[in-house]
């Protein structure tokens, strides 16, 4: 099967906020022969449809700011690093970690030294921290973020014209990511340095299974996934998922 896709509830042990319940609705699709632009032109024809036919318009009212998001495409296309040049200035990625933290604090960014994940250095912690806090949240129309640095997201195949950005979008709208899509990585041998280099020392966190599976064949393949509750979120201009979700998960008081 060359196209498949999957809607299903998913379980997630993480905290409960505004935009975060432990069950939630994923609808994933993967496409034999696809990329992460096609996945991107599934993103630009699924919602104008869902619009037109379930609200009837394509400019959703949006929070108590009066603002409208409009979901009519083609929607804006920028790469991570560029997003970041715009808000920290052109010679950010060649300042030195000191200098970048002083201007990541004096913008905003509430940040300190202590950046740690395995397999990625300060500094690109630092710089997704400044993303993160001042960038994407003020994204509010919808918005495909491209070129992602590849230790963010092991499980997607290189840019051609540069191995340390994988061709990856995050569709944001609104502040908050809706769905990413990648060009799945379909290298056995690539995809385990990938595992490796985010597991380090770690090695069980490894997924032998997944790597075995890529080693029987896998075409070049495109693939998305997004959060059904978000988007309801979106379209019904509602700013709390327990609004949309049947049994939300309560905080004990």
């Amino acid at each position: 099967m060359n196209k498949v896709f999957e809607l299903g509830k998913d379980f997630r042990n993480e905290g409960i906020d505004r935009t975060h319940n432990p069950e939630f609705t994923v609808c994933e699709i993967y496409e034999a022969y696809g990329d992460r632009k096609s996945m991107e032109n599934i993103m630009e024809g699924l919602l104008p449809h869902l619009c037109d036919t379930v609200i009837g318009t394509r400019q959703v009212p949006y929070g108590e700011k009066g603002d409208v998001i409009d979901f009519t495409p083609p929607y804006r296309r920028v790469a991570y690093k560029d997003l970041v040049k715009e808000l920290m200035g052109d010679d950010w990625f060649n300042l030195d970690f000191d200098t970048q933290l002083a201007k990541a604090k004096a913008k905003g960014a509430e940040t300190d030294t202590n950046l740690e994940l395995d397999g990625v250095t300060t500094e690109l912690m630092l710089t997704h921290e400044v993303y993160d806090k001042l960038i994407e949240r003020n994204l509010m129309q919808p918005t495909f973020v491209t070129r992602i640095p590849h230790e963010f997201v092991p499980l997607a195949k290189a840019c051609p014209d540069d191995p340390s950005l994988v061709d990856v979008f995050e569709f944001v709208v609104a502040g908050r990511e809706l769905c990413p899509g990648y060009t799945e990585q379909n290298d056995p041998l690539e995809q385990r340095k990938a595992l490796e280099n985010q597991a380090g020392e770690d090695t069980e966190k490894i997924d032998e299974d997944f790597i075995s599976a890529l080693e029987c064949g896998m075409p070049p393949t495109g693939g998305l996934g997004f959060g059904v509750d978000r988007l309801v979120m979106f379209l019904t201009g509602t700013d709390s998922i327990r609004d949309v979700v049947l049994f939300p998960q309560l905080k004990n008081t």
